[in-house]
């Protein structure tokens, strides 16, 4: 079996329309920008500077309803560190598909 080597990354990722409630339901709102429009432009850098590195992002969409389910069922706290545990999974489960192996 050839060895693959894959330098990628999830990111979370939200939707204009569901960024307001994002703000309502994560416990750590106040490091997140006050708008969409904040948020999506440093998002935006920063994918900009992973990919310029060599780096494959993974944008992980993350819907509020499900992701506080998610959170729950794994006993997070909805911050950061879940949002991120959460687009790693999605890169994980994208990863495993492009190599075949899910």
């Amino acid at each position: 079996m050839k060895k693959i080597t894959i330098r990628a990354v999830g990111v979370p990722w939200y939707s204009r329309e569901r960024y307001a409630r994002i703000l309502e339901v994560m416990e750590d709102s106040s490091v997140l920008p006050d708008t969409y429009e904040q948020w999506r432009q440093g998002a935006e850098a920063s994918v900009l500077e992973l990919r310029t590195n060599g780096v494959t992002v993974i944008q992980a969409d993350i819907e509020p309803r499900k992701f506080v389910s998610w959170c729950r069922h794994r006993r997070h706290h909805a911050n950061a560190a879940a949002r991120q545990a959460f687009a790693t999974g999605v890169a994980l489960v994208s990863i495993c598909r492009y190599a075949g192996n899910g």
